[in-house]
């Protein structure tokens, strides 16, 4: 199990980059995590089937850089309770069929 990692500070976690009809990777986050405490990269690329960053994640105060691209499905609604964040990486999400319409334009504009 990863939150027995506590040193870990890099995280990265990588499915496949491609549009096909097969889905692939993460669905879900475990709440463990909230355990690695040194971790400060993040990295989610590929998760076709992870939805949400869970709210749990805004815990995490010593993540400085998180990497959610090619998540196709993901709502990035909540990302800004990430307020510790340093850098955020958001390459080909789809925004036009996500819940938060014009959000993530206001988003950057901040």
């Amino acid at each position: 199990e990863l939150s027995r990692l506590q040193k870990l500070e890099q995280l990265s976690i990588v499915g496949e980059e491609h549009s096909g009809q097969w889905i692939v990777g993460l669905d879900t986050l475990p709440p463990s995590w909230t355990a690695l405490t040194a971790l400060h990269t993040l990295e989610l690329r590929g998760h076709q089937l992870l939805d949400a960053i869970p709210a749990w994640v805004a815990d995490m105060k010593g993540l400085r850089k998180l990497d959610i691209s090619y998540n196709a499905n993901m709502n990035v609604q909540n990302i800004t309770t990430l307020t510790q964040l340093e850098t955020l990486v958001m390459q080909r999400l789809d925004f036009a069929q996500s819940p938060v319409g014009d959000e993530p334009v206001s988003l950057l504009a901040k």
